[in-house]
C-alpha cells in the first residue's frame, strides 16, 4: 500500500483503525522509529512489538555478550531506531 507517515501514539491508532476499515488484513509496520525525549535510554533490553516484531539491545549489552562468547544469540545492527 505505502508508506503512512505517523507522528503519534494516537495519529498510530487512528491510521490503524482507518487501515482496518479499508482492509482488515493489513497492518501497519515500523521503517522507521524515532524515540522521544521520554524514553528511558537506559535500557538494555526491549521490544517494540507494536510496531515491529524485532529485540532490540543496548551497544553495552551486545559488547558484554559479545565479550562473554555467550552462544545461542545473533546480533545485528538495526537500523530502524534513530
Amino acid at each position: 500500500m505505502g508508506d503512512v507517515k505517523v507522528d503519534s501514539k494516537s495519529d498510530y491508532e487512528t491510521k490503524r483503525v482507518e487501515l482496518k476499515k479499508k482492509d482488515s488484513t493489513l497492518s501497519l509496520w515500523a521503517k522507521t522509529l524515532v524515540m522521544s525525549k521520554e524514553f528511558d535510554c537506559s535500557l538494555d533490553f526491549f521490544r517494540i512489538s507494536r510496531f515491529n516484531a524485532d529485540t532490540f539491545i543496548s551497544k553495552n549489552l551486545a559488547k558484554a555478550i559479545t565479550d562473554r562468547h555467550i552462544t545461542g544469540v545473533t546480533i545485528s545492527n538495526s537500523n530502524l531506531l534513530c
